[in-house]
This record gives structure tokens, sequence and C-alpha cells, in this order.
């Protein structure tokens, strides 16, 4: 949608937890199981040629599919966020990891804003090590930024990294400079270009 503002949206989202922590206090978890039990029973509903039909989402009409694909995308990344505040070696699944890095495009999507400044296209790539490798490239440009399969132009910086490192990065979990500075993700190229990836991100 043409009038989507992002930055808005996430605030909204920010702000509607708030009011749900304020509102059910230490009974947050015993309110979100009826809710996460609706929605599973919604998704059960959903009848075979129904899948690809368009519903609503606020940056813009998704298929129901997608809509799916993100709610467990979600669920996944949030229960990272529970577990990893009390068990430091928590770490996401293969399988979770494996799903995430099929939702990446959208995190990406959100995780950086439009900037005039850039002049010429900027080509992040983008080599994740297994057990699901993938090679891929983050490009921005002025007004958008999306992944695209690696392909014979030339990137400015190469990162290589773990799939868990990967999709931490991508949703904002882990921030580009602190994971090249744990030494998970490392890279190769223009110095100045890798920076300037963590000073654009603003998280997924």
């Amino acid at each position: 949608m043409a009038d989507h503002d992002e930055d808005r949206f996430a605030e909204d989202i920010f702000q509607r937890a708030l009011s749900n922590r304020e509102q059910h206090g230490e009974n947050l978890l015993e309110s979100f199981i009826p809710r996460l039990d609706e929605s599973v029973q919604v998704f059960n509903n959903v009848g075979p040629d129904d899948w690809n039909k368009p519903c609503y989402w606020p940056p813009g009409p998704e298929p129901v599919r997608v809509l799916l694909d993100m709610r467990i995308a979600e669920l996944t990344m949030h229960a990272w966020d529970i577990r990893s505040t009390t068990d430091t070696g928590y770490h996401l699944s293969d399988d979770s990891v494996g799903v995430l890095m099929q939702t990446v495009d959208r995190a990406v999507r959100r995780a950086f804003r439009p900037d005039e400044g850039i002049q010429q296209p900027i080509r992040y790539r983008f080599n994740v090590i297994g057990p699901y490798e993938a090679a891929c490239d983050i490009v921005m440009t002025n007004q958008r930024t999306h992944i695209e399969p690696c392909n014979a132009q030339s990137a400015g910086v190469t990162f290589r990294c773990d799939g868990e490192t990967y999709v931490l990065v991508m949703y904002g979990r882990l921030s580009p400079d602190d994971a090249m500075a744990q030494g998970r993700l490392t890279f190769q190229g223009d110095t100045e270009l890798a920076e300037s990836f963590g000073r654009r991100f603003k998280g997924g």
C-alpha cells in the first residue's frame, strides 16, 4: 500500500504489546494461549481452494498461505525471545531455521527504510552455510530493499554466517555489529560498506 508507514506500523505493534502486558499482568501467558488456539482453529478451517485467496494485512493484501507462514515465523521468534532470556544456550532448531529462512524476504522489506541518499543500488551478498545452505543478495536502492538470488553482478561486500545467525540478524534479534563482534558474521570486501549494513538496518 502506497500510504503504509512501516515505522508507525511497528510502533502500533509495540504499543499494543505494552497495553496487553499492562492489562493482563502476570496472567499474560494464560490470556495468550486461548488466542493462539483461536488462530490455530482459523487456519484449520481453511479449505484446500482458499490458501491463495488474498487476505487483509496492513502493509497490503497477502494470500492466506503467506499469513500462515508469517504467523509461524512470529511464534518461533517470540519463543526465542522468551527462551533465550532464561537459557543462554538456547538455539533455534534446524527445522525452525529452515522455515524462517523462507520468510526472510518479508523481514528484509521491513528492516530497511527508503534512503534518498543512495544514488546507485547497493548489493550485500550473503553466503549461508549448512545445514540449510543459501546464497542471496540483499539489494538496496533509494526506494526499497529486496532479496534476490545471487547472479553475475558483483557485490560490494559478501557476508558469511550460519542459518541461525542469518535469521536472528534479519529478524532484528541480533544486530549486525554484534554478530560481527562475536565472530558469527564475517565478511569479505569493502569494510565501510559492511559497516553501513548495520547502520542502515532497522530490524525485521
